[in-house]
């Protein structure tokens, strides 16, 4: 279970949290605390509260991957690119797909028992050809 004063403040009026970003030195904490009420409630409620069995790190990437594209976009902006080593070319790719193509990453990737291939080659392998293609220029061919 999360930190009580930490689950306090996430889930405080938008005025409290703003004010508790200046006490923070992670470029994430400063940025959740920024978010609207609702976004910090949902990072609560399915990343903090998450359910038992499901590693958290692995909660909060599905979290991330669920959010609207603003959230996604001011993350990618705020942390990862003012991260001291770039964010990975996948990363950045993931973030900017379709919301269709997020969850299916979710439930075939994240969701999926270890088989004899990876669960990201077997999602890839599944994906429309604009999606391989876009994969392919974006990310292996940028050398992510």
């Amino acid at each position: 279970m999360a930190n009580e004063f930490q689950r306090a403040v996430l889930l405080a009026p938008d005025l409290v949290a703003r004010a508790a970003r200046s006490t923070v030195s992670s470029d994430e904490a400063r940025w959740m605390l920024g978010q609207p009420r609702r976004v910090r409630s949902s990072y609560v409620a399915e990343v903090l509260e998450h359910e038992p069995g499901i590693a958290q790190d692995r909660a909060q990437q599905i979290w991330m991957l669920g959010q609207p594209d603003q959230v996604r976009q001011s993350y990618l902006d705020e942390v990862l690119r003012r991260a001291p080593e770039p964010p990975s070319v996948q990363v950045v790719w993931m973030l900017g797909r379709p919301e269709a193509v997020r969850r299916s990453y979710i439930e075939q990737v994240i969701g999926a028992p270890e088989g004899a291939l990876k669960p990201e080659v077997q999602w890839m392998l599944r994906q429309p050809a604009d999606v391989r293609e876009s994969y392919l220029r974006e990310v292996v061919e940028a050398g992510g």
